[in-house]
């Protein structure tokens, strides 16, 4: 990916910026467990049988035990676990605390940017003229969040 005409990223990157990002990125994914299937399988099945255990929990006290609940909350905190285990290298009920406001920023994010962004692609200026229309309000809510989880983390 380039920004500013300078290619950034894993996939982008080239010359010693790559041998950087390449060592770091190999060693992060083996201290987690990378090419050490019972590691990270082990913290997938942990985060798997939590996610059972709470969708268990809503199905009996939902409803009179009907079964209807929302789960739009429940399989973004297991999703949101793995990466920041791969990055902080551990998870604690403080650290899904913490991540929680990005949690609910993204759902809102994902609902509200769908109008305007095929649009701000096409014609970036538009989302500074309808900020609230395009989603690019919400955006930056979430950019300032992930900002503000980055710098308690």
């Amino acid at each position: 990916m380039k920004a500013f005409q300078i290619c950034t990223g894993i996939a982008f990157c080239e010359g010693p910026k790559w041998e950087k990002i390449r060592a770091w990125t190999v060693k992060t994914l083996r201290d987690y467990g990378f090419n050490k299937t019972l590691s990270m399988e082990a913290s997938i099945s942990e985060d798997v049988q939590t996610l059972l255990a709470e969708i268990d929990e809503n199905i009996n006290s939902s409803y009179g035990g009907v079964g209807i609940f929302d789960v739009s909350d429940l399989f973004l905190i297991p999703v949101f676990k793995l990466p920041w285990k791969l990055i902080m290298g551990r998870c604690t009920d403080q650290d899904i605390e913490t991540f929680k406001p990005l949690i609910k920023k993204t759902i809102l994010m994902a609902e509200n940017t769908m109008t305007g962004a095929g649009l701000i692609n096409a014609f970036p200026f538009i989302r500074f003229l309808f900020p609230k229309w395009t989603g690019h309000n919400i955006t930056m809510e979430f950019v300032d969040e992930s900002y503000k989880l980055s710098s308690v983390s």
